[in-house]
């Protein structure tokens, strides 16, 4: 039989690849890209967050510190004029009365008069009796102390941890610069019950702590001022000047600012041209 030449020959045929297939290679890579530009955005925004974050923490840290301010703000940094500062005025009392005593001992001391039996001195003692702290004790009163030269380190924590082997501690209060934070190595404690504070008065006075003899005292109630407590009781924050300043200083300044600020700056070159002028100086400082 005759083949049709009409019917088409496949049998031959080759298949041409088409153009748009990519091989499962490329078709990896560009998934992977794709995963590693979602992930670039993902970190991008993720940082802008905590970096926001970080900004709003730090506005009401600074808020919170400078509200706490006042809770630390000792009675000398009023706006009147006279020294009201009551704990500092304390420590400087107690150490005068500590340099007094010391003058006095060794005083009696020399004038104690001293014999010789059988080869050996026997110094007697002076007839001048120690002074006893007298205080107005009511029923109910609690003690205060004064705690100094407390070594370095030794601070709130360590202080209530210390004194709690007396008794029960209603208020403790560590003296501190306001702008350092550092301590100033003195301190107040206030003993639930008058005696414990007392026994505690007697037993740590000249007490040898750490290379440091301390100096303890009992406070009378003329010398406890209603502000001595101010504070107590709660964690000391430093407040950070620095960078409240420096936010301050770097933050935009509206137009009314700059205009306040230059004025601000005429007035003074102005000023200062006068004293010039007054002095007889001819000199243009507007050139500078």
């Amino acid at each position: 039989m005759a083949r049709n030449s009409n019917s088409k020959d496949t049998s031959n045929k080759v298949v041409k690849p088409t153009k748009n297939i990519k091989s499962a290679k490329t078709k990896k890579l560009e998934k992977n890209d794709k995963i590693i530009k979602n992930n670039d955005k993902k970190t991008q925004n993720l940082k802008k967050r905590i970096e926001k974050q970080k900004k709003e923490e730090e506005e009401e840290a600074e808020k919170e510190a400078a509200e706490k301010e006042a809770d630390f703000e000792l009675p000398s940094d009023s706006d009147d004029g006279e020294e009201t500062d009551s704990e500092l005025v304390i420590h400087n009392d107690i150490i005068e009365n500590d340099e007094k005593e010391s003058v006095n001992k060794s005083s009696s001391s020399s004038s104690s008069s001293s014999t010789t039996q059988n080869g050996h001195t026997i110094i007697k003692p002076s007839s001048n009796k120690e002074k006893k702290i007298s205080v107005d004790k009511s029923d109910n009163q609690r003690g205060v102390i004064y705690v100094g030269r407390l070594p370095k380190g030794f601070e709130e924590k360590e202080l209530k941890k210390y004194f709690q082997q007396f008794g029960d501690i209603t208020r403790l209060r560590l003296s501190r610069n306001k702008k350092t934070g550092q301590s100033k190595h003195y301190g107040f404690i206030e003993f639930k019950e008058f005696e414990v504070a007392k026994i505690a008065y007697e037993t740590m006075n000249n007490y040898l702590l750490m290379g440091h003899l301390l100096k303890v005292s009992l406070l009378t109630n003329d010398k406890i001022h209603e502000n001595l407590f101010i504070g107590a009781n709660s964690k000391f924050k430093i407040i950070p000047f620095n960078k409240i300043n420096k936010r301050k200083y770097e933050k935009g300044r509206s137009i009314d600012e700059w205009n306040k600020l230059n004025e601000n700056h005429l007035t003074n070159l102005k000023s200062k041209q006068e004293k010039l002028i007054s002095k007889g100086i001819d000199f243009d400082i507007s050139n500078i």
